[in-house]
């Protein structure tokens, strides 16, 4: 995750924990979904094979911000209350696109 969405989340009062804070830097995919699942959070990336994964896996929610670029905080900010609700009304997996609303209908 890239320091500003991490600054985001956490100055939302978001639990967050990077990867590389908790050892897992070097771990696979799927010890990650099992640690996030676990410890019930919410992974945050812009990888769209652990988008895959997570989509695939009951147990695990994510946030898949399309396209990793500069302004991905500022489209998690301009969107934040939809996305947060998305997960609040059950939802797994939430995908902010380039453009536009948060989506879960994957």
């Amino acid at each position: 995750m890239v320091e500003p969405v991490y600054d985001l989340l956490v100055g939302r009062g978001h639990p967050v924990r990077r990867v590389r804070d908790v050892l897992l830097a070097d771990a696979e995919d799927l010890v990650l979904a099992d640690y996030a699942a676990f410890n019930n959070l919410v992974v945050v990336t812009f990888d769209p094979h652990f988008r895959r994964l997570a989509h695939s896996k009951e147990e695990v929610r994510c946030l898949h911000i399309r396209t990793r670029e500069r302004n991905a905080r500022d489209r998690l900010r301009e969107h934040y209350d939809e996305t947060v609700a998305l997960f609040y009304d059950g939802k797994r997996l939430v995908t902010l696109p380039r453009n536009g609303p948060p989506d879960a209908s994957a």
